[in-house]
């Protein structure tokens, strides 16, 4: 209880020197609540769109308890994060449907979402200094965005709308893959930058 009552405080007290970090955050409040040196996507609390970031308390050592429900957290977060966007979409673009049409599209939207996040594997883990806590990064694989996708479409939603959607989960999932072939594809843009002349030859 006292242990609990600490943690309470510690993070009561780093809130406040969060607020009056600006920007940044303090060295003060990261070593309040035990995150100095944490990777970025615990500052952030996720990495990207569709990530969702897992907490647990590490009980007598057992860290793959902890693991686990924080494992746990992070996709419920995730599926949390889907459900607020696609069924809002779902409801905006099945105006033409009786509500019980749109009330089946959006549950067969959250099945899908909680079948493709049950086998999603976590990118990131990270203990607190102090031992205490486990952080878990779990970010939507890119197989689910597709399924997701494909299910936003078989309930009607429009193409274009769906893809919207989709298409910031798909992208980060994609960075790290796609990165090195977007700096080759780069310089090509600016070699015909040869356009300089042909401005001169249209004011002639």
């Amino acid at each position: 209880m006292d242990g609990m009552f600490r943690s309470i405080a510690s993070i009561a007290v780093a809130g406040l020197l969060f607020i009056g970090c600006g920007n940044g955050i303090s060295d003060q409040a990261l070593e309040a609540t035990g995150l100095k040196g944490a990777p970025q996507w615990v500052l952030n609390l996720g990495d990207g769109p569709y990530s969702g970031v897992g907490s647990a308390f590490i009980v007598d050592g057992d860290d793959d308890l902890a693991r686990s429900e924080a494992i746990a957290q992070a996709r419920a977060e995730i599926a949390k994060q889907i459900e607020v966007s696609v069924v809002s979409l779902v409801e905006r673009n099945s105006e033409r449907q009786d509500k019980s049409g749109t009330s089946k599209a959006t549950s067969r939207i959250k099945e899908v979402a909680a079948q493709v996040m049950a086998g999603s594997q976590p990118s990131g883990f990270w203990i607190s200094n102090d031992g205490s806590k486990a952080y878990v990064l779990v970010k939507l694989p890119l197989g689910a965005v597709q399924q997701i996708r494909k299910a936003l479409k078989n309930e009607g939603v429009d193409y274009e709308a769906a893809e919207r959607l989709m298409k910031g989960g798909a992208q980060a999932q994609q960075a790290s893959a796609t990165q090195p072939a977007q700096a080759t594809q780069q310089p090509a843009p600016q070699a015909p930058a040869a356009q300089p002349a042909k401005p001169a030859e249209e004011e002639w």
